[in-house]
């Protein structure tokens, strides 16, 4: 049996579908977030992910935008550090980043199967935000979607979705973490490394103590299955790129 962690294909189910497929039945996946939007398929993405018995779904930023629009006040308005200041409504910023598809399937639902979109977003709710557990070489693995610098301040479900500040941490020298390896996504690795293209695989940055995983999937067609307990990188390539 394997461990896999995996981020972030925004609606590539041709991605999603290879995943799958070089997954052995004894496999297991953590997918940490962002099945849907931008790219064209993310219903069918989000639903391939859900129903998989070896993947363990966690909840990132975009499947938090349909928590918030559909159980929740739509006229909510949500500050996002990258927007400069301003504050969005929930409807505004999810449509802005890709989610028109999403949308209208839960306005569909809505209207014509309430029940279907009341267990979705159950299911989101009760998603994961952080998986700890002790790789097979004594490293303390989380897993999130995000990620976050542990130590410097109190942890949340909604900074362990959103939170991009830690990004410029340091790694503490703190000896209760020197074991801890930090997995996320929600971050393209682009933005961590400006000089990296994406078929390098995963950022290892951190003193080696965090893995950005998030490869920009939707635009350059490929992700990787990161091995939890080796940290090897297993590069999975798409039928194409630029699926926006």
């Amino acid at each position: 049996m394997a461990r896999y962690a995996c981020s972030d294909l925004h609606g590539r189910y041709d991605l999603a579908e290879k995943i799958l497929a070089a997954l052995k039945p004894s496999d297991e996946l953590y997918f940490l977030g962002d099945a849907i939007d931008r790219g064209h398929r993310s219903w069918d993405t989000f639903q391939l992910l859900l129903n998989d018995p070896r993947v363990t779904f966690m909840c990132g930023n975009h499947e938090d935008f349909l928590v918030k629009l559909y159980d929740g006040n739509p006229k909510e308005t949500i500050y996002i550090d990258r927007y400069a200041y301003h504050r969005w409504e929930v409807r505004e910023v999810w449509d802005y980043n890709g989610g028109w598809e999403m949308m209208d399937k839960c306005d569909d639902l809505r209207e014509r199967s309430p029940e279907v979109l009341h267990t979705l977003i159950e299911t989101i709710k009760n998603a994961r935000d952080q998986i700890i557990f002790t790789n097979d070489n004594g490293k303390q693995i989380v897993l999130t979607h995000a990620g976050y610098t542990p130590g410097r301040r109190k942890s949340t479900k909604d900074s362990q979705i959103w939170d991009r500040q830690h990004l410029r941490n340091s790694w503490p020298k703190d000896e209760t973490f020197k074991d801890t390896i930090m997995i996320h996504g929600h971050t393209p690795i682009q933005y961590i490394d400006s000089a990296r293209i994406s078929e390098d695989g995963p950022v290892y940055y951190a003193d080696g103590h965090k893995i950005d995983i998030d490869l920009g999937s939707v635009f350059y067609g490929w992700t990787t299955l990161l091995d939890l307990d080796t940290l090897d990188n297993i590069t999975i390539e798409g039928d194409h790129k630029y699926d926006i």
